[in-house]
């Protein structure tokens, strides 16, 4: 049975098993997100709080984990519009989920995580948050698109443009010239 159907026969249950499949993977997110022990731990909660009271919202031929990885987001949104603040900041340790070998990949794997926490935290918010699910979460661009509500287009745009403004900026402490992104 999975955690949603879960839910919805036995609320209690239902919330226990979600908490010990989800809670690690999203306060990973939440912390590259908020940066705050404690700001990401509300943050997870308030995702949880949610996801359990709409259940009902969610589409079972849909993923699951994009689910409450939307209403995760959506909460650090409205946080964001509230303080009046730049939303990803970076900790000290980055997940290495980096997917595929490219040139840029393999620049990555060559710089410090200073420099990259340094580079995305330049990047503007929606460029950040592609980044973020793609290369620290994994996701393929589809999933990124359906994630955000944006066209794939769009994500595949911002991803490429993205790395681009990546490859320069870790490509300066390198002293490399990067010519094509």
């Amino acid at each position: 049975m999975e955690v949603w159907q879960e839910i919805i026969k036995d609320r209690e249950r239902g919330a226990r098993i979600l908490v010990a499949v989800y809670k690690d993977r999203l306060f990973a997110s939440a912390l590259i997100l908020c940066r705050d022990q404690h700001a990401a731990e509300e943050l997870v909660f308030r995702t949880f709080a949610r996801a359990i009271d709409r259940i009902s919202s969610f589409r079972p031929n849909t993923n699951f984990y994009n689910w409450l990885y939307t209403i995760l987001i959506n909460f650090r949104r409205m946080d964001l519009r509230k303080e009046k603040i730049s939303p990803v900041t970076f900790t000290d340790e980055i997940p290495e989920v980096i997917t595929e070998e490219t040139p840029f990949t393999a620049l990555v794997a060559k710089a410090d995580h200073a420099a990259i926490r340094a580079a995305v935290a330049d990047l503007s918010d929606p460029l950040k948050e592609v980044v973020l699910l793609r290369y620290f979460e994994g996701l393929p661009m589809d999933e990124i698109a359906l994630t955000l509500a944006l066209p794939l287009g769009t994500v595949k745009s911002r991803l490429n443009y993205a790395r681009a403004v990546l490859a320069r900026q870790l490509a300066k402490p390198l002293g490399k010239e990067i010519n094509n992104g």
